[in-house]
């Protein structure tokens, strides 16, 4: 219940509390988005290596379908999600959660697959 004098200045305001809302404050907010992974990659790169992407997903025991891919221009920074960060060309910002590789590398060099695993089974599958 307003006070009386909270009923004045709402009045003098030419505010009326007691009309409809044409959209109730109370509604609620869509849920953002919850992907497990979020692979940051400019889809040109993801279309080259697609194949090795999917590999490291598939031995996370993740379904492609269910993680998300864009570029780093999209970045989803509100995100909780783990971040694979595979754009060498932009630096990876801070976060808490964050892997980084450089897609050239993972193709051709088994060690650099050897570290991102590590990681990958240090941080996210522990």
């Amino acid at each position: 219940m307003i006070d009386k004098q909270a009923r004045q200045y709402l009045q003098e305001m030419d505010i009326d509390v007691w009309l409809k809302r044409a959209s109730p404050v109370s509604k609620s907010m869509p849920p953002s988005p919850s992907w497990p992974l979020v692979v940051i990659i400019e889809p040109s790169v993801l279309e080259q290596h697609l194949a090795l992407f999917k590999g490291i997903v598939a031995a996370m025991k993740l379904e492609w379908a269910d993680i998300h891919t864009c570029s780093a221009a999209h970045y989803p920074e509100a995100s909780d999600a783990w971040i694979l960060w595979a754009d060498p060309t932009n630096t990876a910002p801070k976060h808490p959660k964050i892997l980084s590789c450089d897609p050239q590398q993972l193709a051709t060099d088994k060690q650099a697959k050897r570290v991102l695993w590590q990681q990958i089974c240090a941080q996210i599958l522990n």
